[in-house]
Order: C-alpha cells, then sequence, then structure tokens
C-alpha cells in the first residue's frame, strides 16, 4: 500500500530528516574530539559553544525551507494567474483580429471598387492623350518630311555647287602643274644639257691631265732609267776594287743580290746565282759588303724604286 503525504506533510518529514542528519553530524564531531585531545578545564565550554552554534544553523535551515516553500505556492499559483490572463488575451486578440479581419475586407472591397473606377477613368485618360499625342506625332512627322525634303533640295544645291566649283578648282590646279612640270622639264633639260657640258669638259680635263701625267710618268722613268743605268755602273766597279782575283781561274762569274738603305750602306748580300765555285761566291759577297757605302742617287723616289734591293751579275775579269 502506498502512503501519499500532502505539501505540508512533507515539509515537516524532509526537516526532520536534517535535523536528525546534523545532529548525528554534531555528536559524530564531538565524540572524535573527545578521543583526540586531552582533558582539560577548558573542554566544557568548547562543547556547550558548538552545540549553541548547530542548533542556530538548523533554525536557519528551517526557515530557508519554509520560505522555499512558501515561494514554490506563490509561484505556482502566479503561473496559474498568468495562465488565465494570457488565456484572457488571446482570446480578446482573437476576437481584435476577426473585427481587423473584417474590417480589412471592407476595406478592400472599397479599394477594389474605387481602383476600378480610377482605372476605368485612367484607361480614359490615356485613350485621350494617345489620341492626341498620335495627332501631334503625324504633325510632326509631315512636318520633319517636309523639312527633309527642303533640306535634300539646299543640300543637292550646295553638291552641285561644290561640284562646279571643285571642277573649276581642279582646272586651275591641272594648267598650274602643268605649267609647273614644263618648267621643271625645262629646268632639267638646262639642267641636263649644262650637267653635260661640265661632265665633257672636266673628262677633256681629266683625259689631258691622265695623258700629261703619262707623258711624265714615262719622262720620269726613262731620266731614273738612266740614272740608275749609271750608278749600277759605279756599284760594279767599286765592288770589283774590293775583290782579289788573284788564286780564281779566269772566267767565274756570280749574280748578287745586294740590300742598301739611303745613303749606300749595305745590309745583306746573297749570291743568287752561283759561280760553280764556293770560294769565289763568297769572296764577291765580302767584297760587296767590303765597298760599303756603295754609290746610290740622292733621289729618295730614284733609290726607293731602283736602289733598295740591286741584282747584278758580278764578272771581276
Amino acid at each position: 500500500m502506498k502512503v501519499r503525504f500532502n505539501s505540508t506533510q512533507g515539509f515537516i518529514l524532509a526537516l526532520l530528516i536534517h535535523v536528525l542528519v546534523v545532529g548525528l553530524l554534531v555528536m559524530s564531531s564531538f565524540d572524535t574530539e573527545k578521543s583526540i585531545k586531552p582533558e582539560s578545564v577548558e573542554t566544557e565550554p568548547q562543547v556547550m559553544n558548538a552545540i549553541v552554534i548547530d542548533q542556530g544553523k538548523i533554525k536557519a535551515e528551517a526557515k530557508r525551507l519554509e520560505e522555499a516553500e512558501k515561494k514554490k505556492q506563490d509561484d505556482q499559483t502566479k503561473r496559474k494567474q498568468e495562465a488565465i490572463d494570457t488565456e484572457r488575451k488571446r482570446k480578446a486578440e482573437e476576437k481584435k483580429l476577426a473585427e481587423l479581419k473584417q474590417q480589412q475586407k471592407e476595406l478592400e472591397q472599397k479599394r477594389q471598387q474605387e481602383e476600378k473606377a480610377h482605372k476605368a477613368a485612367e484607361q480614359e485618360r490615356v485613350q485621350q492623350e494617345k489620341l492626341h499625342l498620335e495627332e501631334e506625332q503625324k504633325k510632326q512627322a509631315d512636318e520633319l518630311v517636309k523639312l527633309e525634303a527642303e533640306k535634300h533640295q539646299k543640300e543637292q544645291e550646295q553638291k552641285k555647287l561644290k561640284e562646279e566649283q571643285l571642277k573649276k578648282e581642279a582646272l586651275i590646279q591641272a594648267e598650274a602643274e602643268k605649267k609647273r612640270l614644263e618648267e621643271e622639264a625645262h629646268q632639267k633639260a638646262e639642267a641636263d644639257k649644262k650637267a653635260k657640258a661640265e661632265a665633257d669638259a672636266k673628262r677633256r680635263a681629266d683625259e689631258d691631265q691622265k695623258r700629261r701625267n703619262a707623258e711624265m710618268a714615262v719622262e720620269e722613268a726613262a731620266r731614273a732609267k738612266e740614272v740608275a743605268g749609271g750608278f749600277y755602273g759605279k756599284i760594279a766597279s767599286q765592288v770589283k776594287r774590293n775583290f782579289n782575283i788573284r788564286g780564281f781561274k779566269s772566267g767565274l762569274k756570280c749574280v748578287l743580290e745586294i740590300r742598301m738603305v739611303p745613303g749606300g750602306d749595305v745590309i745583306s748580300v746573297n749570291v743568287i746565282e752561283s759561280s760553280g765555285d764556293s770560294r769565289f761566291d763568297r769572296a764577291a759577297e765580302i767584297a760587296a759588303q767590303k765597298a760599303s757605302p756603295l754609290p746610290v742617287p740622292d733621289d729618295k723616289k730614284i733609290f726607293d724604286q731602283y736602289f733598295r734591293t740591286v741584282r747584278f751579275r758580278f764578272n771581276p775579269g
């Protein structure tokens, strides 16, 4: 069988259990201190003070639990009242909402009627404006066609005048260009004629100068060759004077190549065609070196052309 308790009985039962637990804890603490601490005069007052403090806590806890239970009951009562108030407000709002919906429906019907009337009036106004606009547009189109025709006629007249003007200008330019080309052709012909005459004169002058230069070169070459021929004999004679012919058989000859610097100093002597007797060849080389400086012309141009390297057949006999 189950035992049922109301809220007051439950509160009292909970309070008794709480007091019992606190009392057991206090007694346990007292026994523990008694077993650990030695007996003294001060022990008894300390135990009495602890019992007084614990009783205050018990009363405070009982009061707190009673207040909590009261607050709980007050909260339950408050929630019930709030639920009643909420339900009352909900019903009032539903009623108000239904009234608002009805008003809105009536207003919407009125608005639709007014809108329909306004739309019909607007359509009539738009139709009238459209007709008026079409008439204005037709007038403007007719005026535009007229203006375009006048404009086209003026453009054609201006185009014709411009073409005639361009033709006149083209004729004038063509005449001027023809005259300019004729003048240029005349000037070019005169310039070509003058250039040809100058070129012919220059060519003749160049030919005369070349001819004179050639004649002078021939004369100079002949003179240089004549001068050189005289010095060749002198060189051969001076080499012979320095050659000792004793000890060599007669009829021996060799070709000597002598290189000199301006002034006639000999820098080298070579036998380029042997006599067949090496002693004779060697003696001829020594005689050419002893004969240095050899007689040469003072004219540097003749020296450079004929005497830097001299070859001659040496015949001491």
